[in-house]
């Protein structure tokens, strides 16, 4: 029955978002979707018993198990980004109650509307100030940096370290093209047509291209959420054009079966036509006559097959051969059917996308002077050094992008990575590698055994560590006020500041491979290890504190004490602490 459908559907969606839960960190994104389809539908006077089903057992299971998987916690009951959700499951709590009431009293269209109006009025005034007491008391969070970030301008966010992520810089027009290639310029065409065709399915179309466009014009690495979108809009600037045009070529009082196996069988028919038409089989000289209860196809010879429909209309189609056609099936599907065609091009380009961006991100594929593929390996060289050649407790310290993968392939303890959320930590992280080489080791003594330093340049990769030293610098001096980022710079003629020649990062980068930068002989750390091109080169710690080593894990050892002092309180940092301490009063 097809009452029971939003039902199914309905849990269907639920557990599949809790997967998406478990899986991805991007569910938010997913939840949020929902909740503004299901919104939009309301506001457009699109209500329905199925909407009310469908979204409140999405809900309740998705929230019910989302609170089950330990990484999220009472994140969808205490995070302000995912309140909206809440807010629609409520809102359409209240219309169902409303709407039940009004229909009992036998109310008119006019005053059940002054009702709704004036529910929903008391509960968004009831619930504004719900929210504000509970984000005072702590228990529910504000919207953090990173959502900030995605609804003001990069680099003004106000926090260096949110700021310092390439990933969060706006997209540009290139990588649209490059990603998603002609379903660039065919979605926007199925935008505009389902803009006009009012379904349900359809207004989720176009409000999942909206959002998923904004956040990815906001956000590079957000531009994967277009993808989804891009290619519903273009299936449908495919398949609306395709209907309309099965309607006129097909009798009235047979499309109005709107069988969906008459429909997959009209689009096989079309596609063999097509397909025979592709590879230029011959035709055909035998005349025939095709009915259909009366409906005759009148099919003469010639080169092409004209055929009148009952509209009047004329449409001439070229005539296949059916025998060839009828043996399609023993030939590769891909090149009868898209080769040599913009379809096939954009098959080669996704397969050709997939196998580069499945590769391995630490083996990259280059080639030398005589024009062979060579493979650069020192990124993996370096991990299983480290996990061949230190103690199976040794700590690492290397700037925290490259967290994950000294832990993941080399085994071994990092000191930051991409989930330090800490903002203080990736400071004195920062402080450590932007100081003069005495006052570095005062605090690298205490945190870790080894350094590993990105140096790429010499492999004609720039995006290396001393790259990424002004954000190092910015980050220190957010939490440091005698780290003066100003000052911690190279012009450009090449030429570093003074603060910059004496960074422990400058000397370590540098060291043995560059005389210009006259770097001298190092008195706190010993190179153990430069990969084969130079890309990565990892030191040794001289005279490591053993009692800072020994210190129990959690916690900065007491040495460091007085460098944590200096610390001042940055807005983020001071915003979570507040709440904490709130929480446990």
């Amino acid at each position: 029955r097809k009452d029971s459908y939003p039902v199914v559907f309905g849990i269907l969606t639920g557990f599949s978002y809790v997967y998406m839960v478990a899986a991805w960190g991007g569910y938010v994104f997913v939840l949020n979707m929902v909740g503004v389809h299901a919104a939009a539908l309301v506001g457009l006077g699109r209500h329905s018993t199925r909407l009310y089903k469908s979204y409140s057992l999405f809900y309740v299971i998705g929230t019910v198990g989302a609170l089950q998987i330990p990484v999220v916690g009472w994140n969808p009951l205490q995070s302000a980004e995912q309140l909206g959700p809440m807010a629609v499951f409520i809102g359409l709590q209240l219309y169902q109650i409303v709407a039940l009431i009004t229909t009992r009293l036998q109310l008119s269209r006019a005053t059940k509307w002054l009702v709704l109006y004036a529910a929903f009025g008391v509960l968004v005034a009831v619930g504004a100030y719900i929210i504000h007491k509970l984000i005072e008391t702590g228990y529910v969070w504000e919207f953090s940096v990173r959502i900030k970030s995605l609804f003001i301008e990069h680099t003004k966010t106000g926090n260096p370290l949110v700021d310092s992520v390439a990933e969060h810089q706006s997209t540009p027009t290139s990588t649209y093209i490059q990603y998603l290639h002609h379903t660039f310029y065919v979605g926007p065409v199925g935008f505009l047509l389902c803009l006009f065709r009012r379904t349900d399915a359809s207004y989720f179309v176009v409000l999942y291209c909206l959002m998923s466009a904004y956040f990815a014009l906001k956000m590079i690495r957000l531009v994967l959420l277009c993808a989804p979108a891009i290619s519903a809009a273009a299936a449908m600037a495919i398949v609306l054009p395709l209907e309309w045009s099965l309607r006129q070529f097909v009798q009235t009082k047979l499309w109005s079966l709107r069988g969906t196996l008459w429909k997959l069988m009209a689009l096989g028919v079309v596609s063999l036509l097509l397909a025979a038409n592709h590879v230029k089989l011959p035709l055909q000289k035998k005349p025939y006559v095709v009915k259909y209860k009366g409906f005759p196809l009148d099919i003469p010879t010639g080169t092409g097959i004209p055929y009148r429909v009952h509209t009047g209309f004329t449409w001439k189609i070229p005539q296949p051969n059916w025998e060839k056609v009828m043996n399609l099936t023993k030939t590769k599907p891909k090149k009868l059917l898209l080769s040599k065609s913009r379809a096939s091009k954009f098959l080669e380009h996704c397969e050709t996308l997939a196998e580069h961006l499945s590769e391995p991100q630490i083996i990259l594929r280059g080639s030398d002077h005589s024009g062979n593929t060579v493979l650069i390996d020192d990124f993996r060289e370096s991990y299983f050094w480290l996990r061949d050649n230190t103690p199976e407790d040794a700590r690492i310290m290397a700037w925290w992008d490259y967290g994950y993968q000294i832990t993941g392939i080399g085994n071994r303890t990092s000191i930051a990575d991409g989930n330090t959320w800490n903002h203080e930590h990736i400071a004195l992280l920062g402080r450590c590698l932007v100081s003069n080489e005495e006052e570095g080791h005062k605090l690298i003594r205490h945190l870790a055994d080894y350094m590993l330093i990105w140096t790429t340049r010499y492999a004609g990769m720039y995006g290396d560590d001393l790259a990424k030293s002004p954000h190092m610098a910015r980050i220190a001096g957010s939490v440091y006020s005698d780290i003066k980022p100003s000052k911690f710079y190279i012009d450009q003629m090449g030429q570093p500041s003074r603060m910059m020649r004496e960074s422990v990062l400058f000397k370590l980068h540098y060291y043995k491979l560059d005389p210009t930068m006259k770097v001298k002989q190092l008195k706190h750390f010993k190179e153990v290890h430069t990969t084969k091109n130079r890309m990565v080169r990892i030191y040794k710690v001289l005279n490591v504190s053993k009692p800072s080593k020994r210190h129990p894990f959690g916690s900065y050892p007491p040495a460091l004490k007085s460098t944590l002092d200096k610390a001042k309180d940055f807005s983020e940092v001071k915003r979570l602490q507040r709440l904490k301490a709130k929480k446990f009063d």
